[in-house]
């Protein structure tokens, strides 16, 4: 599986402190049936700096256990309208966002706007666990303004409570997910890719699970925007259970 949200760089942000907790993850990430990784440590003005010699000395690691590490960012709003250039999610146009709190600014229109103009395409990070609303209208506003949608495998698989886990579930069935990433921090706060996988495969389907945990990320690797994710219609006697 391709992760394309991860905080495994140590010393740079709320992730690992040390490179060999970093190491770690990776033996997790391994575990947990993953492959690449986006390393998106929550951006700062000095992360550019930082990145390259981080990302040099963890990547022999990485390689031996057959994980491919690609730079990136998760980049707060309150970065977004006067920092240029932003870092994008390795070679692509496309920019991770944690919007940060449960209602947009009013600024956000304006402020999204430009950044397509900029020729940035936004991923808002774990929409699932922000916007909250059963009828998902913060999540169709940002839609209309062109955004796409990474939600977190550990709110898929429960472990932020049962309302962001539905929520989850509602953003997947409307049609509205593009990505799925771990947002994994630490040893304490892992990848759950596997268990979430599996989750989304049982109750969406083998198709909706590739594109999810697969496909998309591969697409957004390769600079290219996301297949539309479109779960089976549910049989009415599903619709009770």
């Amino acid at each position: 599986m391709i992760d394309i949200h991860a905080h495994v760089l140590w010393g740079v942000d709320d992730g690992p402190k040390e490179l060999a907790r970093s190491i770690k993850m990776l033996d997790l990430a391994r575990e947990d049936d993953i492959d690449t990784l986006f390393t998106t440590s929550h951006y700062s003005p000095d992360l550019p700096g930082k990145l390259p010699e981080k990302l040099a000395e963890l990547t022999p690691y990485a390689k031996e256990r057959g994980i491919q590490l690609i730079s990136g960012s998760e980049i707060d709003y309150v970065h977004l309208a006067g920092t240029r250039p932003l870092p994008t999610l390795g070679k692509s146009k496309f920019i991770l966002v944690d919007m940060r709190q449960p209602f947009l600014e009013m600024s956000a229109p304006h402020v999204l706007s430009q950044l397509s103009l900029d020729g940035y395409n936004v991923i808002i990070a774990h929409p699932e666990r922000l916007f909250m609303e059963p009828d998902l209208r913060t999540v169709h506003t940002l839609l209309e303004l062109d955004c796409l949608f990474q939600l977190n495998a550990s709110s898929i698989a429960g472990r932020h409570g049962a309302h962001s886990q539905n929520i989850a579930f509602k953003i997947i069935r409307s049609g509205l997910a593009h990505y799925v990433g771990s947002d994994a921090h630490s040893l304490h706060r892992p990848f759950y890719m596997t268990t979430a996988r599996k989750m989304v495969k049982d109750k969406f389907g083998e198709d909706v699970a590739q594109l999810l945990f697969e496909e998309n990320a591969s697409q957004l690797i390769a600079g290219n925007a996301p297949f539309k994710v479109t779960p089976p219609k549910r049989k009415w006697w599903q619709l009770f259970g």
